[in-house]
Protein backbone atom coordinates (compact mmCIF):
# COMPACT_ATOMS: atom_id res chain seq x y z
CA UNK A 1 0.00 0.00 0.00
CA UNK A 2 1.33 3.42 -0.79
CA UNK A 3 2.52 5.47 2.29
CA UNK A 4 0.40 8.21 1.67
CA UNK A 5 -2.67 6.67 1.14
CA UNK A 6 -1.99 4.70 4.51
CA UNK A 7 -1.21 7.65 6.54
CA UNK A 8 -4.61 9.38 4.97
CA UNK A 9 -6.71 6.03 6.21
CA UNK A 10 -4.85 6.28 9.42
CA UNK A 11 -5.78 10.13 9.85
CA UNK A 12 -9.56 9.82 8.69
CA UNK A 13 -10.03 6.85 10.78
CA UNK A 14 -8.56 8.22 14.23
CA UNK A 15 -10.76 11.58 12.69
CA UNK A 16 -13.78 9.63 12.44
CA UNK A 17 -13.78 8.32 15.99
CA UNK A 18 -12.53 11.86 17.59
CA UNK A 19 -15.23 13.95 16.07
CA UNK A 20 -18.48 12.19 15.67
CA UNK A 21 -21.65 14.07 15.77
CA UNK A 22 -24.11 13.16 19.06
CA UNK A 23 -26.15 10.09 18.28
CA UNK A 24 -30.49 10.41 19.03
CA UNK A 25 -29.16 8.67 22.16
CA UNK A 26 -26.72 11.11 23.33
CA UNK A 27 -28.79 13.97 22.99
CA UNK A 28 -31.85 14.03 26.13
CA UNK A 29 -34.18 16.80 26.99
CA UNK A 30 -34.25 16.68 30.92
CA UNK A 31 -37.85 18.24 32.05
CA UNK A 32 -39.13 18.80 35.33
CA UNK A 33 -42.12 20.71 36.47
CA UNK A 34 -40.34 22.80 39.43
CA UNK A 35 -37.11 23.42 37.28
CA UNK A 36 -38.18 26.43 34.90
CA UNK A 37 -35.77 28.30 33.00
CA UNK A 38 -35.42 31.04 35.40
CA UNK A 39 -34.85 28.29 38.30
CA UNK A 40 -32.40 26.98 35.50
CA UNK A 41 -30.25 30.03 35.34
CA UNK A 42 -30.02 30.83 38.75
CA UNK A 43 -28.94 27.09 40.01
CA UNK A 44 -26.27 26.74 36.56
CA UNK A 45 -25.82 30.30 35.21
CA UNK A 46 -26.37 31.53 31.81
CA UNK A 47 -25.32 30.01 29.30
CA UNK A 48 -24.08 26.16 28.73
CA UNK A 49 -22.67 24.28 31.60
CA UNK A 50 -20.96 20.78 31.92
CA UNK A 51 -23.04 17.74 33.99
CA UNK A 52 -20.74 14.69 34.50
CA UNK A 53 -19.79 13.69 30.63
CA UNK A 54 -22.71 16.24 29.01
CA UNK A 55 -23.05 20.09 28.49
CA UNK A 56 -26.65 21.00 28.86
CA UNK A 57 -28.44 24.80 28.47
CA UNK A 58 -31.38 25.31 29.84
CA UNK A 59 -34.31 25.49 28.02
CA UNK A 60 -37.15 28.29 27.89
CA UNK A 61 -39.84 25.84 28.45
CA UNK A 62 -38.25 24.90 31.37
CA UNK A 63 -36.02 22.10 32.20
CA UNK A 64 -32.73 21.62 30.60
CA UNK A 65 -31.04 19.87 27.21
CA UNK A 66 -27.83 17.87 27.79
CA UNK A 67 -25.59 16.78 24.90
CA UNK A 68 -22.64 14.04 25.47
CA UNK A 69 -19.12 14.54 24.88
CA UNK A 70 -15.97 13.12 25.13
CA UNK A 71 -15.44 11.38 28.41
CA UNK A 72 -12.43 8.95 27.77
CA UNK A 73 -14.63 6.70 25.93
Amino acid sequence: MNPIFYFAFLFALFFAQTQSLPTPDEVQVVKRAELTYQDCVERYGEGSFRYGCNVCTCLPAGGYKCTRVGCGY
